[in-house]
C-alpha cells in the first residue's frame, strides 16, 4: 500500500466525522442533546466527531436513528485506484431483482 492511499483512507475517515458533525449541526441539535439520546456524556460525542474515538456498529445505528439518517457503507478494495474502483458500482439494471 503506497502512502498516498494511506493518507487517503485517513481523509476519508475524517471527513465522515466531520459529515457526522455538519449533519447534527443541521439538524439544530446541540451534543448535549445527542449524547442523551444515545446515553453517553457530551465529551463522548465530542470525542467522535473529531474521530478520536472508535465507534462500535450499533452506536453508529443510534447516532443516525437520533439525527434522523442512515447508515451507507461502501466496500472498495485497497489495491484498486478510485476510477477502476468506480467500475465496480452496480448499473441500476443489475439492481433490479431477477
Amino acid at each position: 500500500m503506497s502512502e498516498h492511499s494511506l493518507k487517503s483512507k485517513e481523509y476519508e475517515l475524517c471527513f465522515r466525522h466531520m459529515q457526522l458533525r455538519s449533519l447534527r449541526k443541521l439538524r439544530k441539535i446541540s451534543q448535549e442533546k445527542l449524547a442523551k439520546e444515545i446515553g453517553v456524556d457530551q465529551a463522548n460525542v465530542s470525542l467522535i466527531e473529531r474521530a478520536g474515538t472508535k465507534i462500535e456498529f450499533g452506536r453508529l445505528v443510534d447516532i443516525a436513528k437520533a439525527l434522523n439518517a442512515r447508515v451507507i457503507f461502501d466496500l472498495e478494495p485497497f489495491d484498486l485506484e478510485p476510477d477502476e474502483a468506480a467500475t465496480l458500482q452496480p448499473t441500476a439494471e443489475q439492481l433490479q431483482p431477477e
